[in-house]
């Protein structure tokens, strides 16, 4: 670890891996926080403002390995990924729920459960014609 680091130098040290810059300022803010109650935990102890705060920061930890792991934990982007995963299992979900639980013996499609809910959603129903039941 860094010997008399500042808590400034370290902070920057320990964000500068993360690539998403939302995610930089909160975890900065974070880790201000942190070291701002260690640090006044140490005052209470007798130690000096300086004192203090240096010994808060090296309570932290090393800065490489830190920063490392809360990259890990923030990627850029990420919100975003989880969003499209989510909605793209509900998506296959939802077909196969269509493939292997609707009843195909009364001569209904396979996607019969895509078809109630576009027509739920959109009000109309694309299942309607010669010989097919209408939407419920």
């Amino acid at each position: 670890m860094r010997e008399n680091l500042s808590e400034k130098e370290y902070i920057d040290l320990v964000v500068s891996p993360i690539a998403d810059e939302v995610q930089k300022v909160e975890t900065a803010r974070e880790l201000e926080a942190h070291i701002d109650e260690r640090t006044a935990y140490y005052k209470a102890l007798g130690l000096s403002e300086e004192e203090a705060r240096q010994k808060a920061v090296a309570d932290m930890g090393d800065p490489e390995p830190v920063g490392a792991k809360l990259a890990r934990l923030h990627p850029k982007g990420g919100i975003f990924k989880k969003i499209f995963y989510t909605l793209l299992l509900a998506f296959l979900l939802v077909l196969f729920l269509g493939f292997f639980f609707v009843n195909v013996d009364d001569g209904s499609s396979a996607f019969g459960i895509l078809e109630t809910i576009f027509c739920r959603i959109f009000w109309r129903c694309p299942a309607q014609g010669a010989g097919k039941k209408a939407c419920i």
